[in-house]
């Protein structure tokens, strides 16, 4: 913040927090690591398959803070309990097992935050235009 307040004195203390937040937001893209070798669970090719977050993992802090789920997640949140699992651990195993091309849409087609909230299940990843 405080850099930013340098570069930009010209912006107000409210518009720095809002730059500094988005800021926050953007990853450096790594090499997704290969889990192993099957079917993709969104096009069936068979080769290496990556782990995808359903719920990214740029987004974790703000549904571990919260401790909540995103929304269409209330019936999975609900089973949380009974298995004795925090959001934190939830989130971290929550995902699935794709080729590189798929992930690689994925990511293309929709910002992060878009994909944690709106596009948080198999099901709903298959339902997009630019996805499926």
């Amino acid at each position: 913040l405080d850099l930013l307040q340098s570069a930009g004195n010209e912006l107000e203390e409210d518009e720095l927090a809002e730059l500094a937040s988005a800021l926050s937001e953007l990853t450096i893209p790594k090499e997704p690591e290969v889990v192993d070798d099957g079917l993709c669970e969104l096009c069936d090719r068979h080769g290496s398959r990556e782990f995808h977050h359903l719920v990214p993992k740029s987004t974790h802090r703000r549904y571990i803070k919260k401790e909540k789920l995103p929304e269409n997640l209330s019936e999975v949140e609900a089973k949380l309990d009974e298995r004795s699992w925090g959001v934190a651990h939830f989130l971290m195993s929550y995902g699935v097992l794709i080729c590189g091309c798929c992930h690689k849409a994925i990511h293309k087609a929709e910002e992060n935050s878009k994909l944690a909230e709106d596009y948080n299940t198999l099901s709903r990843l298959l339902e997009h235009e630019k996805i499926a």
